[in-house]
């Protein structure tokens, strides 16, 4: 689950009006800021990382029940992926991936991402989206490059102050980092794997740049064409066979794009800006969370990914001070949204049930 900025809430201002309410809802405190979240693949755990631990919430019972310290306790970790035998977690922090053995829950491997060859002083390269290949052989990392602007070594004028983005592919057998790919600038907004196949799609400031990772080091195919705008965050349909990208600047902004030609289709406008921007199990909605800041309410929201029609909304309980991620059990059956206490500055993980 990637830990999103809510985007501009654009669309004149309309509310999520008369949105269903949760059948059931439950709050597990989890301590600092949450960066990170996913369900087992049996659905029996959610593995948050927060307060420099990977902390284990049992579905039955609503409890944190194990906790495994990772490295860098005070980065803010930038995504966690499960292997698909549910025995390996995945989470990058600062510059390391930890690997947690689930069954044990044991910290198996730490490994460091391979230098950016940066001059001394300069910030690290700040990790973003972290996939996981169907096969669970490898985990993709997308970090933007080291910057410098401002800080010494100043470079000469007219040099950039910045090295590029990246893909990096970690073997997990090996529990290796095997090859990467960079792109022209520093920053690597998101990517995202097509469904049945090793392309990946990379938002970096180069464009919406399309990968082979059939290979450990990941190549080029091209760049996706008709985009006039950056992209935020993208997803695919279940059956990979469109994907969506989101406008930057525009939440409510969701452009189509046909893996199968590069190019981008028209875009849909969606009634509600929304943030962490998914696709439903049938291909047919586009979901996210829509938080209204002038009055601390959130839903998450849902629209047909073909008009951008409003569908029916959840209500997410207003028992949090405020809400600023949302993500989806497989079958669409819970929604685990994350925010904050209204008594302290710790997060939670609300598990609201349809």
């Amino acid at each position: 689950m990637a830990i999103s900025t809510v985007l501009p809430v654009t669309g004149g201002g309309i509310a999520a009006a008369g949105a269903a309410t949760p059948s059931a809802v439950h709050t597990v405190d989890v301590g600092g800021i949450v960066a990170g979240a996913v369900q087992s693949p049996d659905g029996s755990k959610l593995y948050v990382t927060a307060d420099g631990k990977l902390k284990t919430v049992d579905l039955a019972t609503y409890t944190v029940t194990a906790q495994v310290a990772l490295a860098n306790s005070n980065s803010d970790y930038r995504q966690t992926v499960i292997s698909p035998d549910g025995t390996r977690v995945y989470a990058v922090s600062g510059q390391v991936m930890n690997v947690v053995d689930t069954t044990s829950n044991t910290l198996v491997a730490q490994v460091p991402l391979p230098a950016q060859n940066q001059p001394a002083n300069w910030p690290g390269g700040r990790t973003h989206t972290v996939l996981i290949s169907a096969d669970g052989a490898t985990v993709y990392v997308a970090q933007d490059g080291y910057t410098g602007y401002g800080v010494p070594p100043v470079p000469p004028p007219g040099a950039f102050a910045e090295t590029p983005g990246r893909v990096l592919a970690f073997a997990t057998a090996q529990n290796a980092f095997v090859g990467q790919v960079a792109f022209n600038g520093a920053y690597l907004h998101t990517i995202a794997l097509r469904p049945g196949t090793r392309d990946l799609y990379a938002a970096s400031a180069s464009g919406l740049m399309h990968l082979d990772a059939s290979t450990p080091t990941p190549t080029v195919v091209g760049r996706v064409t008709g985009l006039s705008t950056a992209v935020s965050t993208e997803a695919f349909s279940p059956d990979g066979t469109k994907l969506y990208v989101q406008d930057s600047q525009h939440g409510n902004q969701v452009t189509p794009v046909n893996p199968a030609t590069d190019a981008a289709q028209t875009p849909v406008t969606l009634a509600l800006g929304i943030a962490t921007l998914s696709v439903g199990p049938d291909g047919t909605q586009l979901r996210g969370l829509h938080y209204d800041s002038s009055t601390g309410s959130a839903t998450v929201a849902s629209f047909d990914a073909t008009t951008g029609a409003n569908l029916p909304a959840l209500a997410v309980p207003s028992t949090l001070r405020a809400t600023f991620d949302a993500t989806f059990s497989p079958d669409d059956s819970t929604v685990y949204a994350i925010g904050t206490m209204p008594s302290s500055y710790d997060c939670a993980v609300q598990i609201i049930q349809r």
